[in-house]
């Protein structure tokens, strides 16, 4: 809230609030049973009577109000969660899956919007945005941590490094839950600097024991935080070596937003040897100012813009005139999440220089970097002993549940400012 007021004057953003205040009393007024409300100094909520007609009501908000959010900062963004809630569910219940599902819309790009489901099964499993916040910080300061590896190889089946994103234990024998699981909340909770710089020092010391290059991601926050920079330079001396096959994956948003204050932060990191690039990218990638391009060495493509393109004509030029963008600039380019064998037969015709997904199945690997694979793993779990890090496996995807009786439903909205606290308004 803060850096939006700096961007665009403290009248203008209460104008902001104002507006989308009065959307939403819009609906109160002319719906028996609807209600707004504000959850916090940043959440604001809209509560409706039926089902399902959240996601349309929400769709319409996003349109109308995100028309002038852009008018006044290009820089700012707006998200939705639409929730369905089914009987019986306590009002604390119903907000728990609410702020998960927001925190997903906040963790996409543009002006998201985000479906759930609030019955009894995910009410069972959703934790509030308070007790998301204290289990993170919990895990972290405990050292329940680990790195996940997932195989970047080349055409020749070559492992190039391992995609390592990180694992979080919220209790002592509990399983190590996947990013995707919360993520979206430390994000929201403004905790990616410690997760960061947890990922760093985890890939570091695993690099020292076998020498195989090794990918983390980098939250935008992150880069803003002056403790975790701080962190990174001791990392750098500590690990001096290691740092030369140390991969950094920094979010494709960035582009969007406007503000390269990045490209100076990453510049050290490279310098000493480090490869920085963009992640999860996609059709404003040309949009790439020269600025920012210049101090890259890599772009990973988004897999929805590489699936199918075997046999789709507009997805296979995309990916051709990456491949030839990428090359005038000197980047490499890698694909994500490859599912179908026969899309990354075509992504090595057009020039792709590595690639990860399912489609890279262990007896495709040259047997090189299946030896690689089987080493780092080792050597992961040998870092993680030397730390009192304890790996685990991944926890099954929870039961969707029944849908049953839908009796009510409810969206919660968030003007999403990149610099600050997200500035909220429902």
């Amino acid at each position: 809230l803060q850096a939006l007021n700096r961007r665009i004057g403290h009248v203008a953003c209460d104008d902001v609030l104002k507006s989308l205040a009065q959307a939403l009393d819009a609906y109160s007024a002319r719906v028996p049973g609807c209600f707004a409300g504000r959850l916090n100094g940043t959440d604001f909520a809209l509560w409706l009577p039926a089902g399902g007609v959240a996601h349309d009501t929400a769709q319409a908000v996003l349109a109308s109000q995100g028309k002038l959010l852009t008018a006044l900062d290009s820089q700012a963004r707006l998200v939705a969660a639409a929730v369905e809630l089914i009987r019986p569910l306590t009002p604390g219940q119903a907000l728990a899956v609410a702020d998960e599902a927001l925190a997903r819309a906040e963790a996409q790009p543009g002006f998201g919007l985000v479906p759930a489901l609030a019955g009894a099964a995910q009410a069972a499993s959703a934790r509030g945005e308070a007790d998301w916040r204290r289990g993170i910080d919990q895990a972290l300061t405990a050292g329940r941590v680990s790195l996940g590896s997932f195989a970047v190889c080349d055409a020749a089946g070559m492992l190039l490094h391992l995609d390592c994103p990180l694992r979080l234990r919220f209790e002592p024998d509990g399983p190590a839950e996947p990013a995707a699981r919360w993520l979206a909340l430390a994000l929201r909770s403004r905790l990616t600097p410690r997760v960061d710089e947890q990922a760093v020092s985890l890939a570091l010391e695993a690099i020292e024991v076998d020498g195989v290059g090794r990918c983390v991601n980098v939250a935008a926050d992150s880069l803003q935080s002056m403790a975790f920079l701080a962190a990174m330079r001791r990392l750098q001396s500590a690990h001096a070596q290691a740092w030369t096959r140390l991969w950094i994956d920094l979010p494709a948003r960035l582009v969007d937003e406007g503000d390269l204050g990045w490209v100076e932060v990453i510049r050290p990191w490279r310098a000493a040897g480090a490869k920085v690039g963009l992640e999860h990218a996609g059709d404003r990638l040309t949009a790439l100012p020269t600025a920012a391009d210049q101090a890259l060495d890599y772009v990973r493509i988004d897999g929805r813009y590489v699936a199918g393109i075997a046999e789709d004509e507009q997805a296979s030029r995309y990916a051709q005139a990456i491949v030839t963008w990428a090359r005038a600039l000197g980047l490499s380019v890698f694909a994500e999440s490859v599912a179908r064998p026969s899309d990354l037969a075509a992504l090595w015709q057009f020039g792709f220089d590595g690639a990860t997904g399912p489609a890279l199945a262990a007896n495709s690997l040259a047997p090189t970097a299946a030896a690689a694979l089987a080493i780092s793993a080792a050597a992961v779990a040998a870092a993680n002993v030397e730390t009192r890090h304890d790996s685990a496996a991944d926890v099954a995807a929870a039961d969707a549940g029944d849908p049953g009786d839908t009796t009510r439903q409810s969206f919660e909205t968030t003007i999403r400012d990149p610099d600050d606290q997200p500035m909220s308004a429902m």
